[in-house]
């Protein structure tokens, strides 16, 4: 076998059907490996007496907890995943499709609590490409053979839970436990909640998420990591990756820079890049608030009678300002009634003869006719 393809799973020569069958046999047998046989004993002539037997032969290949997570994953394969056309009603089943470069050889391995069994398509001299459309051509033969041997047994579950395996939260980026700030991350809420073997159970929380300020250009609708002078009210916090998904790819023909520096390499990107603080960094920072922006200062209160910015109004009747008979209820004014409780009843002053010191009603010509009517607002504050 070369060593290469093996990483990824590739053999030189392979493996046959049978021995596949018999691996993911261990996963519903609870770990336990038992070495596939087509002769289990030979009998005599008589039917009774037994010439030769053939043992199985078995051996723990896994635990038991690692067999039950895998159950747990290759269902979903048929549930909702690449081999959804080997599935068929009234059984519990797991498997996996498999697939060589070009479409050449198509694989289905799955199994039941009954039976195993694993389907291989393709040309055994030439390489040619299995043409089926979307669907596997292995996963419909192991479904029209598996459908029919399962017929009449009654469906059950694979292997109860084992004490073992603990429910937990994790966070889906870096597996470690899950905090509030996963949750609030700007792709959306990134935790999960998943079994896990208890030896391999998370006791730290999550250290690849973090608080990140970020400011919001409206004018344009730009976002920026936010600088120094950033204020505040175009600021907001995001929640990001700390570390960064992108690598470096080897350029096929380096650049020659004027000072003579090489670059031999560019940043592949993934599509999340946008969301990783290192990534971030390596970008402008907020280009439009580069400078200390003057405070404002606060609004001013409302000026009141006294004040230097005080405006008396154009329909004041009373006296003149500063006159402290100006305001009703005053009493060196003789233009001002004595009581501002009841202005009708005039004044003595022998200037004035009729009681109508209230503005709009005195003849005295020196009085204004028609004032301009008073606010609806108190005239003292």
């Amino acid at each position: 076998n070369a060593l290469a393809p093996l990483s990824m799973g590739g053999l030189t020569y392979g493996v046959t059907t049978t021995e596949m069958a018999a691996a993911y046999g261990a996963f519903v047998n609870e770990g336990i490996y038992t070495t596939p046989r087509t002769i289990t004993h030979i009998v005599g002539n008589d039917g009774k007496e037994i010439i030769a037997e053939n043992p199985s032969q078995s051996r723990v290949a896994m635990k038991e907890t690692t067999a039950y997570l895998m159950n747990r994953m290759l269902r979903s394969v048929i549930t909702g995943g690449t081999g959804t056309s080997a599935g068929f009603d009234g059984m519990t089943m797991a498997g996996k499709t498999g697939t060589t470069s070009n479409n050449f050889d198509r694989y289905f391995v799955g199994y039941t609590p009954y039976y195993s069994a694993a389907v291989w398509v393709g040309y055994s001299q030439s390489n040619e490409k299995i043409n089926s459309g979307t669907k596997n051509p292995a996963a419909l033969v192991w479904k029209q053979i598996m459908e029919e041997i399962h017929a009449g047994l009654e469906d059950k579950p694979f292997f109860e839970k084992p004490e073992d395996i603990v429910t937990v939260t994790v966070c889906s980026d870096c597996g470690l436990l899950a905090t509030d700030i996963c949750k609030r991350d700007v792709r959306g809420d990134r935790t999960y909640r998943t079994e896990i073997q208890k030896e391999a159970e998370p006791t730290e929380e999550c250290t690849c998420h973090v608080p990140v300020r970020v400011c919001h250009n409206v004018e344009n609708n730009e976002y920026h990591m936010a600088g120094e002078f950033c204020p505040d009210e175009t600021c907001f916090e995001e929640i990001w990756l700390v570390g960064r998904e992108f690598m470096e790819k080897p350029l096929e023909n380096p650049i020659v820079q004027e000072d003579g520096t090489v670059i031999e390499t560019e940043l592949v990107f993934s599509t999340d890049a946008d969301y990783h603080l290192s990534y971030r960094q390596t970008l402008p920072t907020c280009p439009y608030h580069t400078e200390l922006q003057p405070e404002l200062p606060p609004e001013d209160e409302p000026a009141v009678p006294g004040d230097e910015d005080w405006e008396w109004p154009e329909w004041w009747p009373w006296g003149e300002p500063g006159d402290p008979g100006t305001f009703p209820g005053g009493t060196e004014n003789p233009n001002v009634p004595s009581d501002p409780t009841n202005p009708g009843e005039g004044t003595t002053d022998p200037g004035v003869t009729d009681p109508g010191t209230v503005p709009g009603e005195n003849p005295d010509p020196e009085v204004p006719d028609e004032p301009a009517p008073p606010p609806s607002e108190p005239l003292i504050p």
